[in-house]
Protein backbone atom coordinates (compact mmCIF):
# COMPACT_ATOMS: atom_id res chain seq x y z
CA UNK A 1 0.00 0.00 0.00
CA UNK A 2 1.10 3.56 -0.80
CA UNK A 3 2.52 5.42 2.34
CA UNK A 4 0.48 8.44 1.54
CA UNK A 5 -3.01 6.49 1.35
CA UNK A 6 -1.89 4.38 4.49
CA UNK A 7 -1.15 7.47 6.69
CA UNK A 8 -4.60 8.82 5.42
CA UNK A 9 -6.34 5.71 6.28
CA UNK A 10 -4.57 5.74 9.67
CA UNK A 11 -6.04 9.46 10.53
CA UNK A 12 -9.30 8.50 9.43
CA UNK A 13 -9.57 5.80 11.87
CA UNK A 14 -8.13 7.91 14.29
CA UNK A 15 -10.58 10.48 13.95
CA UNK A 16 -13.15 7.64 14.36
CA UNK A 17 -11.45 6.73 17.55
CA UNK A 18 -11.09 10.03 18.73
CA UNK A 19 -14.50 10.88 19.23
CA UNK A 20 -15.50 7.50 20.93
CA UNK A 21 -12.20 8.18 23.48
CA UNK A 22 -13.95 11.58 23.74
CA UNK A 23 -17.33 10.43 24.09
CA UNK A 24 -16.51 7.66 26.74
CA UNK A 25 -14.29 10.26 28.53
CA UNK A 26 -17.27 12.44 28.87
CA UNK A 27 -19.40 9.84 29.96
CA UNK A 28 -16.83 8.52 32.24
CA UNK A 29 -16.24 12.17 33.88
CA UNK A 30 -20.64 12.51 34.54
CA UNK A 31 -19.64 9.36 36.23
CA UNK A 32 -16.57 10.29 37.98
CA UNK A 33 -18.97 13.48 39.36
Amino acid sequence: MDDRVHMAFIKQIDQKRYEEVIGNIKTLSLFNL
